[in-house]
Parts: C-alpha cells; sequence; structure tokens
C-alpha cells in the first residue's frame, strides 16, 4: 500500500545559553587582546610578561572545552610560545645579546615540545595547540634561518674569489646553535608526538622539518669559518658518512624524511668540494675523504641509479690527481696526459674486475674518455712523448674492449672500440716521432702510419675470423672489421692530407705513403675480397704518380690525366672480356682520357708548335672507330664480349674527333698558327679539310650508334644522328672567314651545298637526314657569315635562302596531310601554303626591303616589286593564299619605303615609274580577267574564301 505523507522534521532545539556563551566568548577574546597589548606597552620584566602570557595561554586552553575549541586551542599555543620565549629572554644573563637568537628559538622551541606531554582537558584538541606553537617557533627561527643563508653565500663568494667581509660575524654561532636548537626541538617533539593520540601524525613533519634545520646548522658550521678550513670539511664529511650510515642500517622511518636526508647529504658533499677548494693543498687528503663519503651516500640509492655516482666519483678522483701532479710541480701537455692515462688504466682494470656492474663499468668508460679526447685534440697543438702514453693507454683499452668477454660488452662498443685501433697507433706514431727526432718527424711517421693502414686494411678478414673464433657472433664480428676499415680510410686520408700540406714532408713523402696506401688497398682487395680496394688502390696509385711528376716538374696535363684514364679503360676491357660488366667503368676511363683535353684544346693560349694535341685526339677518335669495326666482325668469344662496349667507345670516339674542329676554330680565329698561313684562302681549306676529316668521323660514329640502337631508336630522334656531322664541318669552316673574294665565294658555295641538303631532306628521301629547320638555320648562319664582309650584296643570299626553302615548302605540297604533324617533319605532313611557302616568300623578299633603307637602290626595288608581283600571279593562278596575300601586303609597303625616304636619292625616278605602270597594268588584266571567268556573283569574301 502506498506509503502516508511523511511528517516534517522537528527543527533542532536550541543551545541553551547560546547567545550569552557567544557574548562572553567575545568579551574574553578582547580581554585578551586588551592584556596582550597592555603587558606590550608597560615596558615590566620579562617574567612578568612571560607569567602574564602563560596565564593567559591557560585560560585558551580552558575555554577552547566550550566554545571555538580550535581558535582558543591555537592561541593557546602561540600564547604559551611567546611566554616561554620571555621566560628564555629573562634567563639569559647580561651581556648575551648576541645570543638572543638561540635564546628566543630555544624558548619557543621548549615551549613546542611541552605542548606533547603536557595534560589537556578532554575536548581541547592538542594538534592545534601544537600548531599553534610551531608557529611562533617558525617566526622566532626566521632570524637564524636567513642567518644560515648568509653564511652559506658566504662560501659561494669565497669560491668566485670575492673578497668580503661575511655579515653577522658577532652572530654567527648563535645562528648555528639556535638551527641546532630547534632541530633537537623538532626531534625530540617528534618523537613524543608519535606516541600520542591526536597530534601523532605531525611526528613526520616535525622529523622533515628538523632535517632541514639539522641541515642547515651542519652546513652552516662548516661554511662559517668558526673552525679551521680541514677541521669544517672533517666535520661536514663526517656527518654527511654517518648519516649515510645511519639510512644504510635503518630501513624504517617515512619516504619524505629519508628523501630529505639524502638530499641534504649530497648537497653536504657538494659543499665539502667547495670548502676543500679553497686550499689547493687541502684537495688529495680532503678528496679522498670525499670519496669514500661519496660511497656511502651512493648507497643510500638505489642500484639503478649509483652509476651516476660512479661516474661523479670518477671524475673527481681524475680532478685530484690532475691536483695532486700540479702540486708536484707536473703541469701542462704532461699533467693533462698523466691525468688521462690515469683515467684509462683505472678503466682497464675495471674492465677485467666482473663484480662491477655493468652501468658502473660504463660510466668509468665515458669518464675516463674525456680527457683522452681533450688529450687528442691537443695534439693539433702540442705533440710530445705525454700524449703518447695516454693514447698508447687509449689503443690498449680498445683492444682489451674488442676482444675480452666482460659481461654488459654490447656490440656497438666493440665496434666503437675497433674503429679507435688504427686512430689511436697513428697518433702514438705522430707522438713518438715529435719527441725522439729532432727535426720534423712527418717523413718518418706517416710512412709508419700509411704502413698501418695498409696493415689494417689487409687484415681486416683475419680480424674477423679471430673474433669469430674467440666467440663473437659474425655479425659483430663483421661491424668491428667495417669499423677498422673506414678508420683506417680515415686515417689514411688525413695522413695523405698532411703529408701533402706540410712542408716538412714534401711530395717525396706524399708519393711515398700513396705508394704504400695503393699496396695495402690492393691486398685488401687481393687477400680480404674487398672490391672497394681496388678502388682505393687506383686513386693511390694515381696520386702517388701525380706526385712523382710534380716532385719532377712535369706540368703538361696528358702526364696527369691519360695514365690514370687509360689505365681504367684497360681494366674495364679486361673484365669485359673475362665475362664481368664493365661498362661504366671503360665510359668513365675512356671519356676522362679525351673530355678534359677537348676543353684543354679549346680553352688554350695561342701556339705556333704543330697541333699534337689537336692531331692526337683525332688519332685516337678514328682508331677507336677501326677498333669497334674489328670488334663488330670478331668471332672469338672473348672479343664478342667487347661488343658491350662499342656504344661508349662510340661515343668518346665522337668526342675525341671534335678535336678537329675546335683546331680549325683555332686555326679560323688565329689563335694558333695555320699551316698555309697567311693565304686566307689556304687557311680555309686547311680549316675545311681537318673539319672534314672530325665530320666524316662524327658521321661514322652517329651512323654506326644508329645501326646498333636501330630497334630501340625513335624515328625522331633517327634525324638528328647526321645533325652533329654537320655542325662539325660548318663549325670549324666559319671562323675562317676573310675580305678575299675566293673566300666569300667558297662560303657562298658551302652555303649552297647546306641548301640542297636541305631540299634533300625535304623530299620523301630524306627521311634520315636532319631536320629541313635546322639545316636551313645552318644555311642561314653561313649565309650571314659569307656576307659579314659586305662585299656582295644581301640578294646573293637572301634569294636563293628563300628560293630553296620555297621549293622545300613546294615539295610538301604534293603529299598528304597529317593530323600530327611536327615540326622535325616539315614540310612533311603539313598542308595549306602558310606553313609550307610563306616562310620562303618571307625569306626571299624581307631582305631586299629592309636594305631599300640601308642600301637604296633602283634595281634592288624593281626586284621587290617583281617578286611580290610574281606572287601575286601565282597565287591568284594556282588559288594560294601565302603568296597572293603577301604579295598584296608587299606591294604598298615597298611603295611608301620608296616615295617617302628613297625616291629621287638612291632610286631614279623614270624606272620606278615605268615599273609601277606596268606593274598595275598586269593587275588590272588579272583583275579584268577573273571578273569575267568567276563571274559577278561572287564576291571578294568568296573568292578569297577559295584560296588555300
Amino acid at each position: 500500500a502506498p506509503a502516508g505523507p511523511v511528517a516534517p522534521a522537528a527543527p533542532r532545539p536550541r543551545r541553551p545559553l547560546a547567545a550569552e556563551a557567544a557574548v562572553l566568548t567575545a568579551v574574553q577574546l578582547v580581554a585578551t587582546v586588551l592584556s596582550i597589548g597592555r603587558i606590550g606597552f608597560a615596558g615590566r620584566g620579562e617574567f612578568l610578561v612571560a607569567l602574564v602570557l602563560a596565564v593567559l595561554a591557560v585560560q585558551a586552553v580552558l575555554a577552547a572545552r566550550y566554545v571555538i575549541p580550535r581558535i582558543w586551542a591555537f592561541l593557546g599555543g602561540v600564547l604559551g610560545a611567546v611566554a616561554g620565549v620571555f621566560a628564555a629572554v629573562g634567563l639569559m644573563p647580561e651581556g648575551a645579546l648576541d645570543w638572543r637568537v638561540a635564546v628566543i628559538a630555544a624558548g619557543a622551541t621548549a615551549i613546542l615540545v611541552g605542548t606533547a606531554v603536557v595534560p589537556l582537558p578532554s575536548r581541547t584538541p592538542r594538534a592545534l595547540l601544537a600548531a599553534g606553537a610551531a608557529v611562533t617557533v617558525a617566526l622566532t627561527s626566521a632570524p637564524s634561518v636567513l642567518g644560515g643563508l648568509i653564511i652559506g653565500s658566504s662560501l659561494l663568494r669565497d669560491v668566485a674569489g670575492i673578497s668580503q667581509t661575511r655579515p653577522l660575524s658577532e652572530t654567527t654561532l648563535p645562528t648555528i646553535v639556535a638551527l641546532g636548537v630547534v632541530a633537537l626541538g623538532l626531534v625530540g617533539f617528534g618523537l613524543l608526538a608519535a606516541s600520542r593520540r591526536g597530534i601523532d601524525r605531525l611526528a613526520v613533519a616535525a622529523h622533515a622539518i628538523a632535517v632541514l634545520y639539522g641541515s642547515g646548522a651542519v652546513l652552516a658550521l662548516g661554511c662559517s669559518g668558526l673552525l679551521v678550513l680541514p677541521a669544517s670539511i672533517g666535520v661536514v664529511l663526517l656527518v654527511t658518512a654517518a648519516t649515510g650510515v645511519i639510512l644504510l642500517r635503518t630501513v624504517r622511518g617515512a619516504k619524505v624524511v629519508r628523501l630529505l636526508l639524502t638530499i641534504a647529504v649530497h648537497v653536504a658533499l657538494i659543499v665539502a668540494v667547495l670548502l676543500s677548494w679553497q686550499d689547493r693543498s687541502l684537495v688529495p687528503f680532503a678528496g679522498a675523504a670525499t670519496l669514500i663519503a661519496l660511497a656511502v651516500a651512493a648507497r643510500t640509492l638505489p642500484a639503478e641509479v649509483r652509476f651516476l655516482h660512479v661516474g661523479a666519483g670518477y671524475g673527481y678522483a681524475l680532478a685530484i690527481v690532475a691536483t695532486t701532479l700540479s702540486l708536484a710541480g707536473v703541469t701542462g701537455i704532461a699533467q693533462f696526459s698523466l691525468t688521462a692515462s690515469a683515467g684509462l688504466l683505472g678503466a682497464i682494470v675495471a674492465t677485467f674486475l666482473p663484480g662491477i656492474g655493468a652501468r658502473n663499468w660504463y660510466a668509468v668508460l665515458v669518464v675516463a674518455a674525456v680527457p683522452f679526447v681533450i688529450g687528442v685534440i691537443q695534439v693539433l697543438i702540442e705533440r710530445s712523448g705525454w700524449t703518447a702514453l695516454s693514447t698508447g693507454l687509449m689503443f690498449i683499452l680498445s683492444l682489451v674492449l674488442l676482444t675480452t668477454r666482460r659481461p654488459g660488452l654490447t656490440a656497438p662498443v666493440r665496434i666503437v672500440a675497433a674503429g679507435l685501433l688504427v686512430p689511436t697507433l697513428a697518433v702514438v706514431v705522430v707522438c713518438l716521432c715529435a719527441q725522439l727526432l729532432a727535426q720534423s718527424g712527418s717523413p718518418v711517421a706517416l710512412p709508419i702510419i700509411a704502413v698501418l693502414v695498409a696493415i689494417a686494411l689487409a687484415s681486416g678478414v683475419l680480424i674477423s675470423d679471430l673474433l669469430v673464433a674467440r666467440g663473437r657472433d659474425e655479425s659483430t664480428a663483421a661491424g668491428a672489421r667495417m669499423a677498422i676499415e673506414a678508420s683506417a680510410l680515415l686515417t689514411g686520408v688525413i695522413t695523405v692530407g698532411l703529408a701533402l700540406v706540410r712542408e716538412a714532408a714534401g711530395l717525396g713523402t706524399a708519393c711515398l705513403v700513396l705508394i704504400v696506401l695503393g699496396v695495402g688497398a690492393a691486398l685488401a682487395a687481393v687477400l680480404a675480397g674487398r672490391r672497394y680496394g681496388w678502388w682505393v688502390s687506383a686513386a693511390s696509385f694515381t696520386g702517388a704518380l701525380w706526385s712523382a711528376w710534380a716532385l719532377a716538374g712535369v706540368a703538361l696535363p696528358e702526364a696527369y690525366l691519360l695514365p690514370p684514364a687509360l689505365g681504367a679503360a684497360v681494366v674495364a676491357v679486361v673484365l669485359t672480356m673475362r665475362g664481368r660488366p664493365a661498362v661504366g667503368l671503360f665510359a668513365a676511363g675512356a671519356t676522362i682520357a679525351t673530355v678534359p683535353l677537348d676543353v684543354l684544346l679549346a680553352v688554350g693560349p695561342g701556339s705556333d708548335d704543330v697541333p699534337w694535341r689537336a692531331f692526337g685526339l683525332l688519332a685516337a677518335g678514328w682508331t677507336l672507330i677501326g677498333v669497334t669495326v674489328l670488334v663488330a666482325r670478331a668471332s672469338s668469344p672473348r672479343l664478342r664480349r667487347l661488343r658491350v662496349l662499342r656504344a661508349p667507345a662510340l661515343g668518346v670516339a665522337g668526342a675525341a674527333a671534335a678535336a678537329g674542329t675546335i683546331q680549325a676554330v683555332r686555326w679560323g680565329v688565329g689563335r694558333d698558327a695555320a699551316p698555309l698561313a697567311p693565304s686566307a684562302i689556304g687557311v680555309l681549306l686547311t680549316c675545311a679539310g681537318l673539319s672534314a676529316l672530325a665530320a666524316l668521323a662524327v658521321l661514322i660514329v652517329a651512323l654506326r650508334l644508329r645501326a646498333d640502337a636501330a630497334r630501340s631508336l625513335p624515328s625522331l630522334a633517327r634525324r638528328w644522328v647526321g645533325a652533329p656531322a654537320v655542325l662539325a664541318f660548318t663549325l670549324g669552316v666559319w671562323p675562317a672567314i676573310e675580305r678575299d673574294w675566293a673566300v666569300i665565294w667558297t662560303m657562298w658555295a658551302l652555303m649552297l651545298a647546306v641548301l640542297i641538303l636541305m631540299l634533300c631532306a625535304a623530299s620523301a628521301r630524306g627521311a634520315m637526314l636532319p631536320p629541313v629547320w635546322f639545316l636551313f638555320g645552318v644555311a642561314f648562319v653561313t649565309a650571314v657569315v659569307a656576307w659579314s664582309p659586305r662585299d656582295l650584296r644581301v640578294e646573293w643570299f637572301s634569294l636563293p635562302l628563300g628560293a630553296f626553302l620555297l621549293a622545300a615548302g613546294a615539295l610538301g605540297l604534293r603529299g598528304d596531310a597529317t593530323a600530327d604533324a611536327r615540326l622535325t617533319d616539315w614540310p612533311r605532313g603539313w598542308r595549306g601554303s602558310w606553313p609550307l611557302l610563306a616562310p620562303g616568300l618571307i625569306v626571299m623578299m624581307s631582305a631586299s626591303i629592309v636594305s631599300t633603307f640601308t642600301d637604296p637602290l633602283t634595281w634592288r626595288a624593281i626586284l621587290v616589286m617583281v617578286l611580290a608581283l610574281v606572287a601575286i600571279l601565282v597565287g591568284a593562278s594556282r588559288r594560294l593564299s601565302a603568296p597572293f596575300i603577301l604579295g598584296l601586303i608587299v606591294l604598298p609597303v615597298e611603295n611608301v619605303f620608296v616615295f617617302s625616304v628613297q625616291l629621287g636619292r638612291g632610286i631614279e625616278s623614270m624606272p620606278w615609274w615605268i615599273t609601277l605602270a606596268t606593274i598595275g597594268t598586269v593587275l588590272l588584266i588579272i583583275a579584268v580577267a577573273g571578273e569575267r571567268r568567276e563571274g559577278a556573283g561572287g564576291g571578294v569574301v568568296a573568292r578569297m574564301r577559295d584560296l588555300r
């Protein structure tokens, strides 16, 4: 059944006399405040003030039973602690004002301890009573805390070398005592509070704060100067070690307290180190004690992070060694090298001690490597036997790391150690030679290093096999071998650089070093199967040869280029005959043997000597062509394998043959003395002959390449096969132009020959010749070259150019048009008179029209008009738009030019008017005839549309 309505809750009964209690509480608070103020202004004795404050504290504790217990309890703790402060000050003897900071803190601390044991009413919260006293302790101890910080800052000033009087010198000891008293009081309070219900939770906080005060007291005592420096260091280290031992012996305790103690221990160690360095003579002794304390401190932390202490301790130990050596009078490179040697020796010993954990051992290795690296850098500045000592120990350490079976030794460390073997030995050799030899040690040290590098390169496989035999996995052994070889190669490069840069070494030493390195690389290729060795060997022997040439004063470029290049080509031929691919090697060698020489021939200075470089290159090109022909016809299996080298060989042959064209250009421009000079026609014929040889060789190369690649070569590329030969010939002839009629007419004939070849290319049978536009461009340049002396009128060139180009276009009118016609195929595949006939007409007439301004002649103007009239007649009769429209444009343009500029000055009037009348009559007859033939039905637009 549904529940009935719920009756409203009865109101909470009002506390009896609540208003009266509130009023009385307010009166009590006001009275307490007034009492405190009264005794503050009264200026009475400390005991009387303490008594009044104590009475107020008691009444606050009693009042906490009834109302606002938290406030009354806290206020009672504050009043009680302040009463204790005044009582302690009252007990202080006369003249002990400096100790007031300690007495005040002691009085407040005593009351704090008392709050943990004094009996209290059951309803009074003890925790808030203690909190009030603790706040008072914090406030009263603030001056001592500030004084401790000032004392600590004095240590920093001493380390920085700032001489300044320590502040609060009279209160230094009271400040330290105050910190200690507070710390002890907090410890006592924490011990008592741990067993008291209600304040047990304050025990951990009291102990934690006690650690801070106690640490401050000990550190302030060490930095205060109250004790002699050794005693200060001893106190700090003794307390540090004792604290560490306590932490080791006790496993109980709050984590925060143990953490603060651990931090305090490490801060104390840092302070002890700073104190010890104020007097360098104390560093060796204080350092030993510091290391012992550091060992104890390290034990307080988990094993996973102790390697940081090991690294810090080992580094500080090396600093102690360096300081000890300095105190003994050993300075400079000797001090640094001996320190590095001590570190490396310790690392070697640690490697053979399996009790040292892997992380700790790695920390030792890292620290020991730092001074060694700095020492190696110093080798660049100063070399001595001391550096050889430390570097030799590094070699031993690397060898130990490579071969030992120590637990925790990983493959990367072994590989790095392997990579250090050769460089460290090289540094040892350099330093020993610098120490033992009176003169520069480079001529002795560098060849010895080269021998070491050669041995390392040749013994790579042996080292790898030894590592595998000692139980190392193959990947680690292979990595070590690669590291040794890489470091050896780098050392070899540095050795060669030093041999070339240092004056004391010279080219003789460089030659010897390169020979040794070349032998070592070759042995690496033969014995170890390292194919890169052949390349290194080739580069080394090449450098040795160059050094020998330079030592002998040889300046001929061929002496430096040809031996390595031809050697590479010969090796490639041998490899190819054995069935191994070496096309790239052959191409590189042959190219290096020819192309740089072509460049040198082109940019070289002028000479009257026989151009043996050009003749040699041209002969080499023809020789390569002959060799490729023999190889193509050979039946021997080994020679057949050489057919894969035909393409690069033919390419290099063409590049070599180009030297003929380059030499012809040099003869033509007068850079070199031509054989038939000073005869202009003789120079031209000489250039033409040499260019013809080069062009013929290039043409044969192109034809053979096209034959070899007939299937893979697209038809568009086939048309360009003959273009290099055309350029090879014409480029060699053009520079030979002179103001000589025989030379000019010969060049004009060359233009006609190129135009005839162009006309052949335009026919259906010329599909394999270069494009028409390319040949026309060559003919046009030839015409410009022939016209440049200005002895022939421009029409001697423009009319043949235009006529042949017009004829080529006319051939295209007979063919069939295609949709994908290309410029390379012109005129085949094109349709319409504009793309086929317009270029030729423009070339034929434009030069004469322009020349009307520069060289006005009657016959020239008449020629232009006649050409335009013929174009109109042909266009009208054949229904071709391009000649018809171009003729109509040229006629008025030429008339305007003549009438506005030249008539009466360079052009005679009578012949001109007769020409105009005749042309007008002919045009009128054409118009009438056309009108009768077509009828009046068709308009002008319709007739123009019929043109094609």
